[in-house]
């Protein structure tokens, strides 16, 4: 077994409680998910939050589930033939978008029983998810291709969430969901578990662009996410008259299922899916309620997220000053910084290019451009978060000093400075260099690199050169610290 499978399998089966850490699986699954039996659908279920964290209900809740989604399509299913000519057309507009899902997939186009995958490697991995999820099969009218499948899927989720009904797009949300399901089970409660990831992946931000956000999403994401990473190649564009509603309006509905191959889409996947388990956690270490509590009573400061070491957490910053694109970061972030890297890869491609020729280029992505290298993008996608999450570490030091409540700065800081490692007492007073775009107008406290293997958190007085008090250091090196800088 490689060491990426044994990492997956302490996270999933190696916890003495039988509990699932969910933030340690979101951290692996961001860098991808390894091709073994099941293993990719048993993350996104875990993540997604269709699994509990404990691995003892899985069968129980599995068998719950795909209990309650057969009942729900039998309901639809025997009623689709009484449908009054509205339900017509949504079958008929359910039909044609299935047909053109992942064309180039032979499993969405196939006969189920014909179907010949391999699910990944045969591995103890994937015999221990096999053994931790198996349950009875569904009780489902039998229908011939997974084409079939995916409509009735989607029949029923259209039936069954009237306020967002069924919209273009979700067809292909469903694809990926559906190709994870089937690898791990081949049966028809792979049908259950896709709809409920469906459900799941459908909700809040995204689920709202399917209900008239994503234009202004995208107006917002071209304006200001694409403009701040590539600014000369934004200008060149925008001047030419490239707009993002041009092109990036399917990238953004459907995660970019149809603009990369199927092994990158689910890597790309991986990742979106683990960032989003990343923002339903619980401030475990208490950050967001220590600033929330002096700053959150204001309308000056809004909450944003940040990463200090890791330690993911919501601060507040002032709203002049918290570098947001007035796009959703909570829940759409990085698909959109993703999206912006995407373009930003393309540069020199699109720098010259009049407006016919960029808008062609970004609407039928050159999948075998080394540009678009699926771990080119990512890594470039981390790098620009982390960036961005190294500007709010800072805004949120000068946050809670603007709060003007001392006491509270202190034991912020003390608490902070305790779960990131750093050491106490603090060191005495000493010059470091500044950064020439540090600016020292303002009583601030920052984090700063003090020599290769070590940082610290220093305090800034107005005018006060490059003599800084030194508050905390810590090993650059430690593993909690090991994506800040």
């Amino acid at each position: 077994m490689s060491l990426r499978l044994e990492a997956f399998e302490r996270v999933l089966f190696g916890n003495d409680d039988g509990i699932v850490d969910t933030t340690a699986l979101a951290r692996l699954c961001f860098d991808g998910v390894p091709e073994a039996g099941g293993l990719r659908a048993v993350c996104w279920q875990v993540l997604l939050g269709c699994l509990p964290r404990q691995r003892r209900e899985w069968i129980p809740v599995l068998h719950s589930s795909r209990a309650a989604y057969a009942q729900l399509a039998q309901q639809v299913w025997s009623q689709a033939e009484q449908t009054d000519s509205e339900g017509q057309r949504l079958l008929e507009q359910i039909e044609a978008d299935v047909q053109r899902t992942m064309p180039d997939i032979s499993l969405f186009h196939s006969a189920i029983s014909s179907t010949k995958t391999s699910g990944g490697a045969r591995t103890s991995l994937a015999a221990r998810i096999a053994a931790a999820t198996h349950t009875s099969a569904l009780k489902l009218e039998p229908v011939a291709t997974h084409g079939a499948v995916l409509g009735r899927i989607l029949l029923v989720y259209a039936k069954h969430n009237r306020g967002a009904g069924y919209a273009q797009g979700m067809n292909e949300v469903l694809g990926p969901l559906y190709y994870a399901a089937w690898g791990s089970c081949k049966d028809l409660g792979s049908e259950a578990d896709a709809y409920h990831m469906l459900v799941r992946a459908l909700r809040g931000a995204h689920l709202s662009l399917f209900m008239g956000a994503l234009q202004p999403t995208v107006q917002q994401w071209w304006a200001h996410s694409v403009r701040a990473l590539a600014p000369a190649l934004w200008a060149a564009l925008h001047g030419s008259g490239v707009r993002g509603e041009h092109f990036s309006v399917r990238w953004v509905l459907v995660w970019g299922a149809r603009e990369f191959a199927l092994p990158d889409v689910l890597a790309l996947w991986d990742a979106l899916i683990a960032d989003r388990q990343r923002l339903a956690g619980d401030d475990v270490d208490g950050v967001e309620a220590e600033v929330a509590s002096a700053l959150g009573a204001t309308d000056a400061y809004e909450a944003v997220d940040a990463t200090i070491g890791r330690v993911q957490c919501v601060v507040y910053v002032r709203r002049d000053a918290s570098g947001d694109d007035g796009c959703d970061r909570r829940q759409l972030g990085f698909m959109l910084d993703f999206f912006a890297a995407v373009v930003a890869a393309l540069g020199s491609h699109l720098v010259d290019a009049t407006f016919e020729k960029a808008v062609a280029l970004l609407q039928d992505l050159p999948r075998d451009a080394p540009e678009l290298s699926m771990h080119r993008l990512l890594r470039a996608t981390r790098r620009l978060r982390q960036e961005r999450a190294d500007r709010r570490a800072v805004l949120a030091c000068r946050a809670v000093l603007a709060s003007k409540d001392e006491p509270k700065a202190t034991r912020f800081f003390a608490g902070l400075g305790e779960r990131l490692g750093f050491s106490t007492p603090p060191p005495s007073p000493t010059t470091l260099p500044l950064s020439p775009t540090l600016p020292t107008t303002t009583r601030q406290l920052v984090v700063v690199r003090v020599v290769p293997s070590r940082l610290a958190v220093v305090e800034i007085e107005p005018g006060g050169g490059s003599s800084v008090q030194v508050l905390g250091t810590c090993d650059a090196e430690r593993p909690m610290l090991g994506e800040l800088w």
